[in-house]
């Protein structure tokens, strides 16, 4: 099944991204076909484990694009 953090990215049209003392507000952007296939292959080529994920399910994992929001 979809994991709720892809729910929750579909749902706002902002997010925050934080760790520790860190954060930065984003804007959720999901990829269509073509940008998601050329994504994908990206993501597989800095990690690959992403490729042994994707073999795990018979759903297409999301791709999002995070845009920082405008100061």
């Amino acid at each position: 099944s979809t994991p709720a953090w892809v729910h929750n990215l579909r749902e706002v049209s902002v997010a925050e991204i934080s760790k520790g003392s860190w954060s930065v507000t984003v804007v959720p952007e999901e990829l269509g076909s073509d940008e998601r296939a050329r994504a994908w292959d990206e993501l597989c080529r800095v990690w690959p484990n992403f490729e042994v994920y994707r073999r795990r399910t018979e759903r297409v994992i999301p791709v999002f694009r995070l845009h920082r929001e405008p100061l």
